[in-house]
């Protein structure tokens, strides 16, 4: 018998907190940075429950680590906590497809634009009903 949780609901009744300020955080951090910074929209798994999805917002930069070295770091500010680690890192844990419906990357002033038009923080561009 499976008894992961299935629903928003079922994970809160477990005592997990499920209104989380993803989207406005990495906005926020986003565009308050003067380096180059890529909003990033995505369904990801939780990781204590991989069949649960969810959307999350992060943000995603590339470094140099040393001349001709570089790496994309994802920098993730939701709930007042700053996670930095490692994109490929990141996506394996979260269980992230990089795919169009999936995941969406937003430059610093297309998400101004963004949230502009619509009025919120996102998600904008993700094909999932939940």
């Amino acid at each position: 018998m499976n008894t992961e949780p299935r629903s928003r609901e079922e994970l809160e009744a477990l005592g997990y907190e499920t209104d989380g300020d993803c989207f406005v955080a990495a906005f926020n951090f986003a565009l308050d940075t003067p380096d180059e910074m890529i909003l990033v929209h995505g369904e990801v798994s939780h990781g204590d429950f991989p069949a649960l999805r969810y959307t999350h917002a992060w943000v995603e930069q590339q470094i140099e680590l040393r001349p001709g070295v570089k790496m994309t770091l994802v920098h993730d500010p939701s709930n007042g906590r700053h996670v930095q680690i490692p994109k490929e890192l990141y996506y394996l844990l979260g269980r992230i497809v990089d795919e169009p419906g999936k995941l969406a990357r937003y430059s610093q002033n297309q998400a101004r634009r963004k949230a502009l038009a619509t009025g919120h923080y996102g998600p904008w561009d993700l094909d999932n009903d939940f």
